[in-house]
């Protein structure tokens, strides 16, 4: 009885810390594929008709918070190689996402959170995607 009771607070906590793992690793998954979509979304809309490139961050905050509350975006233009055909800038767009994953077992809790005096593991996801931009039309 008194190894049982020195031992099932270890075990537990090992076991809970696993759990909590799972979870965590369940919403780096989410994240990394709502990121993905937000950036696939966000590429195809950043260029006008006529060539000109714009941040659509707002578009890709709103579709992100319909899929993940509590999460915010944040987006970029990096500017890449210029077509020599066509004579365009080329540009990437870099999406980064943050959410805060709430963490559920207390002596895990402790173990996976790194934000300072809150119960949460915060998660980022990184994608870069090419931005499409349309080729020049000529009336001829």
């Amino acid at each position: 009885m008194v190894e049982t009771l020195l031992i099932l607070p270890v075990f537990l906590t090992i076991v809970f810390t696993i759990m909590e793992m799972g979870y965590i690793a369940f919403w780096v998954i989410v994240l990394n594929h709502a990121t993905f979509e937000c950036a696939r979304v966000g590429a195809m809309t950043a260029a006008g008709k006529t060539g000109s490139v714009s941040n659509p961050t707002g578009t890709m905050q709103a579709l992100l918070s319909q899929h993940i509350k509590g999460a915010s975006l944040s987006s970029s233009l990096i500017p890449t190689l210029q077509d020599p055909q066509s004579g365009v800038q080329n540009e990437d767009l870099e999406v980064t996402a943050t959410y805060n994953v709430p963490l559920v077992f207390p002596l895990s809790s402790l173990i996976l959170s790194n934000v300072h005096g809150q119960n949460v593991r915060q998660i980022q996801a990184v994608v870069d995607m090419p931005v499409e931009i349309p080729l020049p039309y000529s009336n001829n």
